[in-house]
This record gives structure tokens, C-alpha cells and sequence, in this order.
């Protein structure tokens, strides 16, 4: 478009039909030169006409620095998942080893739970006319029995507390924050997709971006 402004310079600029689509002040301007054609208006379209190019410019700037910074909160974001996947692998590896302790722990006790019953036993099946030695000896033995019952329900007891601990309040607590994570890396991802995601925490279908 040629356009002759007031003082009699002239000015080329190259018309594009999304920029006058998008802008209905400039429709306005180039209907009404079609009819009109004067320096003033001329110059209002010349205006009107940097001003979208620079617009242009700005708002690209802008949505290439908003992407950037999408991209980079999606990476953060999925670094953050793999963390904490590896700390539940953590945890749950430590329910593991305790559980294990407490199965070799449980068979010690139970191990030695029969001895404590074969002492007893013994000790019920003394003749009323044991001596007072063989009395002794086997009271020794049920007290020994019943003492190492003891020791073995003291060491098992914290060992299945700590395992109870990390199952049914740790765990629990981490996968939580897990599916969090999750959510915000599809959110992040839709956003950058520009695709509808579904959000593992709601269970719902969102918009892209969308936060539940």
C-alpha cells in the first residue's frame, strides 16, 4: 500500500490480512480510505500500522520468553518426579530390609518360644521326688527361656514399629506428594502441547495449563 502523507512524502508499507483482521481500528482506517484519501488519514494508517508491528514484535518476544520458561518449569518439574520416585524406592527398599529383619527376627523368637514351652515342660513333668538340685537346674533353664523370649520381643518390637512407620505414614505421605508432582508435569506439558491432559490427582479431563 502506497500511502501519501501531508507535506508530500509518500511511504510503502506491506498490508497483511491477519494484522487487519485482528485490528478493527485499521479496517476502519482502509475502508474509509478507499472514499478518502488524504495525508491525515494516511498517516493515521501509517501509525496505526507501526504500532502492530511493534505489538507484533512485543507479543512475540513475550510468547517466545513464556515458552522458554514453560520449558525450563517442565524440566524442573519432571526432575522433580524422578527425586521423588527415588525416594520412595528409598523408602520402600528400607520397608524391605525391615521386614526382612523382622522375618529372621521372628523366627529366632519363635525358635525360641519352643524352648521356653519345652522347659516348661520339663519343669511340670518333675517327679515330686526330684531333688532340690534338679528343681533348680530346671528353673534355670525356664528363667534363661523366658529371658531370651523377652530379649527377642524387645529386638522385634522397634524393628516392626519402624516398618509399620514408613508403610502406613511415610509412604502414603510421599506418594501423595508424588501424584502432586505428577499433576504439575501434565499441567506443564499441556501447556506446552496445547493439549487437554488428564490431572492423575482430580481424575479429571482439564483444559490445557489448567490447574484443578
Amino acid at each position: 500500500m502506497n500511502l501519501n502523507l501531508e507535506g508530500g512524502s509518500s511511504v510503502r508499507i506491506h498490508e497483511t490480512a491477519p494484522a487487519q483482521d485482528a485490528d478493527p481500528r485499521m479496517t476502519r482506517l482502509v475502508q474509509a480510505r478507499k472514499t478518502t484519501n488524504t495525508g491525515e488519514l494516511n498517516q493515521l494508517i501509517l501509525d496505526r500500522h507501526e504500532m502492530n508491528e511493534r505489538i507484533d514484535a512485543l507479543v512475540s518476544k513475550l510468547e517466545v520468553e513464556t515458552r522458554k520458561r514453560l520449558e525450563n518449569d517442565h524440566e524442573e518439574s519432571k526432575r522433580l518426579v524422578r527425586e521423588k520416585q527415588r525416594e520412595i524406592d528409598d523408602v520402600q527398599l528400607k520397608i524391605d530390609r525391615l521386614d526382612q529383619e523382622a522375618g529372621r527376627l521372628g523366627n529366632i523368637l519363635q525358635k525360641r518360644q519352643h524352648a521356653e514351652d519345652a522347659a516348661i515342660a520339663a519343669q511340670r513333668g518333675l517327679s515330686r521326688f526330684a531333688t532340690k538340685q534338679e528343681i533348680s537346674e530346671v528353673e534355670e533353664l525356664v528363667q534363661k527361656a523366658k529371658a531370651q523370649v523377652q530379649e527377642m520381643y524387645e529386638r522385634l518390637g522397634p524393628v516392626e514399629s519402624q516398618a509399620r512407620y514408613f508403610r502406613l505414614t511415610v509412604l502414603p505421605k510421599m506418594n501423595s506428594e508424588l501424584q502432586r508432582l505428577i499433576s504439575e508435569e501434565a499441567r506443564l506439558s499441556s501447556a506446552l502441547s496445547g493439549e487437554s491432559y488428564h490431572d492423575p490427582v482430580s481424575g479429571l479431563v482439564l483444559p490445557a495449563g489448567a490447574k484443578f
